[in-house]
């Protein structure tokens, strides 16, 4: 009884692998012959393919084995059959299972093959957002670009020395949208706008080539190298307005430059040619074809040095030389303004060349300046000397104007200060206890008219010079928001006339934004 079943058992075990080979091919047969459009349809693909016919060759040396093996199974003796069938069915099927795999995969043309064994692609971009701003940069950093938007709106009372207002408004100081960006590694562009007091200006349209951190060429439109206070950001000084000095110096210019720094900012040097303009000016148009040269250097003496307390101290030169020639209808010469936008010195105009003084030769300006930043504690000053030859009718003169100012910072809660402002160490955030950071300043700034230019070369009203001095207490909410509180007071020298204008006392307030 007990070999009966024995026997049995062993016949069904032989029996299996025979069914499973005939369903297989049947299976494989089926799936070959297929529907006879789609075989007429693939039949140029199929014939194309240089493998398919090793593939069926290949199938039918394995259908031929596993005969031979079936055929070997029937003739052995009973002894340890159920082993060895169970063993030899599991080896046939498995080669059977990869050689119908093998044989009945798609038939791709060869770019097809090509495009489906290719791996995919890692991600090509990097995209960050921080107090910075955002940014998309590729993976190995030759392209980047960073979008920016930065506005200031000021609440601005100004009024006479009898509290008499003269203005009481609110105006949106600066509203720049910023584009900056990489390309191939070594191009820098940025791009800025304004569109404050419904005017739209460019500010900045330029592009860098960083051969080295010591050499950068300068293509564009973008601020004259010359005064501390000038280069600095609109959204980082220390006081709402430039000071009255400042208005000697050149603004932003078209030209060529070639900056850069030498051993972690020992030395900082630009030098560049650019069309030209006046005292403040910042014109996109060269009236009269002639170019200035100017020029910045900054050193810093002990940056390399262990006095660590000295590493702060920059001393620098700034000059420009060129020369211009003026018209009736520009006449390439300043005016100068207060902080409250009142117009305190003046050129004589008119209809007329004789009525009308014009720059007739050589420009220059010379500035000695320097800063000392430690700590919480920051300051700065320079000094302006801006020459000018100029012509009213047959009469010529040489005119130097000048300036200086010094500032002075300190922040209230231990914070470090800097050039490019204020970062707290403990942003707004009055859940958790956190207030920001708060920073006063202070400053006194003067502005003299050559003596030389009154009364034959000035308006009769224009006053011989100004003095002024503002302070300021700022709210650093965090790193982009900032409030500041101005005030400014500003009396100005005798006309020509012998009269003093009227003492201007001013008060801003400021929310920023700069992200």
């Amino acid at each position: 009884m007990r070999g009966n079943s024995q026997g049995e058992f062993l016949m069904k075990i032989r029996r299996w692998p025979i069914v499973w080979i005939l369903l297989s091919v049947w299976s494989l047969l089926m799936m070959w012959s297929g529907p006879i459009p789609l075989r007429a349809q693939n039949a140029a693909t199929l014939a194309a393919s240089p493998g398919l016919e090793e593939r069926l060759a290949a199938l039918e040396q394995a259908l031929q084995m596993m005969e031979a093996r079936l055929a070997a199974l029937e003739s052995a003796p009973a002894v340890n059959a159920n082993a060895a069938a169970v063993q030899d069915a599991g080896i046939t099927l498995a080669a059977l299972r990869q050689t119908v795999q093998t044989a009945t995969a798609p038939v791709l043309p060869p770019e097809a093959r090509s495009q489906q064994e290719r791996p995919a692609p890692a991600s090509s971009a990097i995209v960050t957002a921080s107090q910075d701003g955002f940014s998309i940069q590729s993976t190995d950093g030759r392209f980047r670009f960073t979008p920016h938007y930065q506005f200031q709106i000021d609440g601005l009372f100004a009024a006479n020395e009898n509290g008499v207002p003269v203005s009481k408004t609110l105006i949106p100081r600066r509203v720049q949208p910023i584009l900056e960006g990489t390309l191939f590694k070594y191009f820098n562009f940025r791009f800025l706008s304004d569109f404050a007091r419904g005017q739209v200006s460019m500010r900045d349209a330029y592009m860098d080539i960083t051969l080295s951190p010591a050499t950068i060429v300068r293509v564009g439109k973008f601020k004259t190298p010359f005064g501390w206070e000038r280069m600095m950001s609109g959204f980082s000084m220390p006081l709402m307005e430039r000071s009255i000095a400042t208005q000697l110096t050149p603004n932003r210019d078209l030209g060529i430059e070639l900056h850069g720094e030498v051993q972690d900012g020992l030395v900082e040097y630009a030098a560049g040619v650019f069309n030209g303009v006046r005292d403040g000016g910042g014109d996109d148009f060269d009236p009269d074809g002639n170019k200035d040269f100017a020029t910045r250097w900054i050193f810093r003496p002990f940056q390399l040095t262990p006095a660590k307390a000295l590493h702060g101290l920059a001393l620098g030169f700034g000059s420009s030389i060129g020369t211009s020639e003026g018209t009736v209808t520009t006449p390439d010469m300043p005016d100068f303004q207060t902080s409250g936008r009142r117009t305190f010195f003046r050129y004589r105009t008119g209809p007329t060349e004789d009525e009308t003084v014009l720059a007739d030769g050589r420009r220059f300006r010379i500035s000695p300046q320097g800063g000392f930043y430690w700590k919480s504690v920051g300051i700065y000053a320079e000094y302006i000397l801006s020459s000018q030859d100029v012509r009213l009718g047959a009469q010529q003169q040489t005119l130097s104007n000048r300036a200086w100012n010094a500032t002075a910072t300190y922040v209230l809660t231990g914070e470090k200060a800097t050039p490019d402002g204020v970062v707290p160490y403990r942003p707004l955030d009055p859940r958790q206890g956190q207030w920001g950071a708060f920073e006063l300043a202070a400053r006194y700034s003067e502005l003299r008219a050559d003596n030389a230019a009154f009364p034959f070369f000035t308006d009769p009203e224009a006053a011989r010079g100004a003095r002024s001095w503002a302070v300021g207490l700022h709210w650093h909410f965090n790193k982009n928001v900032k409030l500041m509180l101005h005030y400014e007071q500003t009396d100005f020298m005798r006309n020509a006339l012998g009269i003093r204008p009227s003492l201007e006392k001013l008060f801003i307030e400021r929310i920023q934004l700069k992200f």
